[in-house]
């Protein structure tokens, strides 16, 4: 778009310290009082309320820039950990295993996150581009429930299947993309009402102006407002 925008950098930041804190705490089961779940449900929610938040204010194409690049970022860091946690050790090391079980995984969950975000990350922001020509940029918080229910959906059944597969029973598995849909539109429900805030004071600070405001009477105007 041609301007430098003050607060897109630190949001791609979170984006990118929520795919890695979804990747450490992958494989740490939480016995809770209603079943299993991955630590990382906790998390990764974040994830889609950030996504919308890129893609309402600064568009679906750097929102998709922003996830390919994060992407890239968790690429490289699986490369060279899984390279180095490999080497030789000292003798006299004890704890080559807390590595392996902490991070000899992140391979497998670069390769189901490559697939599941992916695919549920384009879907998400698809959808809420198109939601928001559609309804003339009104009701974010509306779209960005509807949106990230669709994507969450689909994310957890492809992520929690191939990351858990071998790893824990198949009841286990079916647990924990029951509540980790649950945990996420949960998160996304109880998250929009401030997510709009957010949106309507970023687009102040950022100083963004649509054209439905520069031209009002237009018949081709779009509108990105909430």
């Amino acid at each position: 778009m041609g301007k430098n925008y003050k607060h897109l950098p630190f949001l791609s930041m979170l984006v990118l310290t929520i795919m890695f804190l979804d990747a450490v705490l992958e494989y740490k089961p939480l016995q809770m009082p209603f079943g299993t779940m991955m630590a990382s449900s906790f998390v990764f929610p974040l994830w889609f309320i950030l996504t919308d938040i890129i893609t309402e204010i600064y568009g679906p194409k750097i929102s998709k820039k922003v996830l390919w690049s994060a992407f890239t970022c968790q690429l490289i860091i699986s490369i060279v950990t899984t390279i180095l946690i490999r080497q030789k050790s000292p003798a006299t090391w004890m704890n080559q295993s807390a590595y392996d079980l902490i991070l000899g995984h992140l391979p497998r969950i670069t390769l189901s996150n490559f697939i599941s975000i992916m695919l549920s990350g384009y879907i998400n922001i698809n959808l809420l581009a198109k939601w928001q020509r559609l309804l003339k940029g009104k009701y974010f918080w509306l779209r960005s429930i509807g949106a990230s229910f669709i994507a969450e959906l689909l994310y957890s059944s492809i992520a929690v299947t191939l990351i858990g597969y071998q790893i824990f029973t198949l009841h286990q598995i079916s647990t924990m993309i029951l509540w980790s849909c649950a945990m996420k539109i949960t998160y996304s429900t109880i998250l929009a009402a401030p997510a709009t805030l957010l949106v309507a004071w970023l687009k102040e600070s950022e100083g963004i102006q649509f054209e439905f405001e520069k031209n009002p009477l237009s018949n081709n105007q779009t509108l990105s407002s909430i």
